[in-house]
């Protein structure tokens, strides 16, 4: 057939019979070729199409979620085996518990050893990072510090760890992210010791995403020496913790997406020397723009002592050492480095004895003005504008501190402490106050007329809320005022009037085989963090309705403030003279404890020292 037109014959099915039809075919090759090539090309894409979504919806929440095993029954059973996610670093593998995936010990810099001691922290990134899968399952071993009230030594100068919880790892999400900063003095404590340490119940809790490290401690983090200062890559000496923990929130924020967090919706949060530290935080330039709220749990109101204040007062460190020089002090082992500073063992600089402290022993803090991660105090900075100036939240107790009052000989049974006298008290006072000069005897009977002999509390109960007022209550006022003076942003706080319906811990043992005893149950100084993270199993007791209540309360207003940069409660007030008592409810009143804190102010006791912590 010459024509470019053929017909086929087709059966076709008809109504009644088949019937046979001619179909009339296109037989021309180009036009073939053409439709052939068409065909291909969307086959191509069709495929394209499924691998993408193959990719996206098989593989990628493989990699995100737990791994299954099948029961006999045929259907999907958690394993609780593990979860991976990505860092600039590379791949990490954490653990799953229930609905929360915890990523235990992920470094965030090299080790802090040999030639790094004493030197800046050195980030993880290219040919430093760590090939294949990074087995994030166990926390990284504590920072070398002292077993508590005593000289021996637990820890690792490679500690350099942080630890993630969170239950999405989309990095749509875009929760808020909190990073908890450790508390003890700067001398002892981890980010995942109990019962200050994020928890999965927390995580469900909160919907948010949490974050701890560990940081350098005592003399390796905070020793300041000039013979340290030559040859460093900052031109500074001391700090390093501070430097740890400024790194760390770096990693935050090149690294929290894909553990479903927000870089930029960032709350930090301490207590007592946590807070401290991120009192300096908010003074370093090096700190800027790293997070974006800022909770602080009693920390320090003044930090004022220059790191050369501080290299003359740790030329004890050349002599128990017999080094002169930075060499010398890296080639010595770990222990002999705790063991020959001042902070071998528990030491005056950081007692915080409420009666000790009224007598001049208050404690010393070891962060410094280096010029580097502070280049003015923190107060200087924030009067001249030159603080981060982010929305913040200051909380305290109004039982902060517990407190040992002098023994009689001999001395009465541990358990029946809590019955002293009101004239033991009375002598107490006048004692303490005995450093303030010939002005004290007026001074101390002034006290007690504001602290009086009363029915309603204990003798011991009643000296515990005067030195919570002069150690915590009334700085963390002075703190609360200078801030709301100076920043634009919000400045909120809170006194903490509830208590434990029993004794939080009689005995608790800490990841530090320290055993604290608490027998009088007046000191709940830090119930507001203790209900925060809610480890009631580790404080071993069993919390009440109003417990409970307490805890869902601190959990409600401080979520909404890491949101929205303020608390849930639209009548407590951002302003000077508002403090919000919190206790089953949310109270806020105005110019909580002036005149005592006026008082204390005025009486010329915070002259005594410069640096409190």
């Amino acid at each position: 057939m010459t024509s470019d037109v053929e017909y086929l014959l087709l059966r076709e099915k008809g109504p009644y019979h088949d019937v046979y039809v001619r179909r009339r075919l296109n037989t021309n090759p180009g036009a073939c070729k053409f439709y052939t090539i068409v065909i291909a090309v969307i086959s191509v894409c069709l495929l394209v199409l499924l691998l993408s979504l193959v990719y996206v919806f098989v593989l990628v929440p493989s990699w995100h979620q737990h791994v299954l095993s099948w029961n006999s029954r045929g259907g999907p059973q958690e394993s609780r085996t593990h979860v991976l996610t990505h860092t600039r670093c590379g791949t990490v593998e954490g653990v799953v518990d229930g609905d929360v995936f915890i990523f235990k010990g992920i470094p965030y810099s090299l080790p802090p050893v040999g030639a790094r001691r004493w030197d800046r922290p050195h980030k993880l990134e290219g040919s430093r990072c760590w090939h294949g899968v990074y087995q994030a399952k166990t926390f990284g071993d504590m920072c070398l510090q002292p077993r508590y009230n005593s000289s021996a030594v637990v820890g690792s100068e490679d500690c350099l760890y942080l630890n993630v919880w969170t239950q999405h790892l989309d990095p749509s999400d875009n929760l808020p992210v909190m990073v908890w900063i450790h508390g003890g003095y700067l001398l002892f404590g981890s980010g995942s010791m109990s019962p200050f340490c994020p928890t999965s119940d927390l995580t469900r809790s909160m919907r948010a995403v949490f974050v701890s490290m560990n940081y350098r401690l005592g003399p390796m983090g905070f020793l300041a020496l000039d013979v340290l200062r030559k040859g460093s890559t900052t031109g500074s000496t001391g700090n390093y913790g501070l430097m740890d923990i400024i790194l760390a929130l770096q990693w935050v924020r090149d690294n929290i997406r894909n553990f479903g967090g927000n870089p930029n919706m960032v709350t930090v949060f301490g207590q007592r020397a946590g807070g401290t530290a991120i009192h300096a935080l908010l003074a370093s330039p090096l700190a800027r723009g790293l997070f974006h709220r800022a909770w602080l749990a009693s920390p320090s109101l003044i930090l004022n002592k220059t790191s050369a204040q501080a290299s003359e007062e740790d030329k004890e460190v050349l002599h128990l050492t017999g080094c002169s020089d930075a060499a010398c002090l890296r080639n010595l082992s770990s222990a002999d480095v705790m063991q020959k500073t001042p902070w071998g063992s528990f030491p005056v600089r950081a007692r915080e004895d409420p009666v000790q402290a009224l007598q001049g022993h208050l404690a010393d803090s070891h962060i410094t003005v280096d010029g580097y991660v502070l280049k003015e105090t923190p107060l200087q900075a924030w009067r001249h504008h030159r603080g981060n100036d982010i929305p913040l939240l200051f909380t305290t107790s109004a039982h902060s501190r517990q407190v040992r009052l002098p023994q009689p000989k001999p001395a009465p049974p541990r358990d029946t402490a809590h019955r002293w006298t009101w004239e033991r008290y009375t002598a107490a006072v006048r004692t303490a106050l005995a450093p303030l000069g010939p002005s004290s005897s007026g001074i101390s009977e002034k006290a007690l007329l504001l602290y009086p002999a009363t029915s309603a509390v204990s003798p011991q109960r009643q000296l515990t809320r005067m030195t919570s007022d002069v150690l915590v209550t009334c700085p963390v006022r002075l703190l609360v005022k200078a801030a709301s003076s100076t920043f634009r942003s919000p400045v909120f706080q809170a006194v903490v009037t509830s208590s434990p319906s029993s004794v939080p811990f009689a005995a608790a043992k800490t990841l530090n085989d320290s055993v604290i005893h608490n027998p009088f149950a007046l000191y709940t100084g830090d119930w507001d963090l203790l209900a925060f993270f809610g480890d009631f199993d580790f404080l071993g007791f069993r919390p009440s309705k109003k417990d409970f209540d307490f805890q869902r309360l601190v959990r409600r207003e401080v979520v909404a403030f890491a949101r929205e940069g303020r608390p849930e409660t639209r009548y407590w007030d951002a302003a000077q003279n508002c403090t919000a008592l919190l206790s089953d409810h949310v109270f806020p009143v105005r110019s909580y404890n002036k005149e005592r804190c006026q008082f204390w102010v005025a009486s010329g006791l915070y002259s005594l020292y410069e640096r409190m912590n």
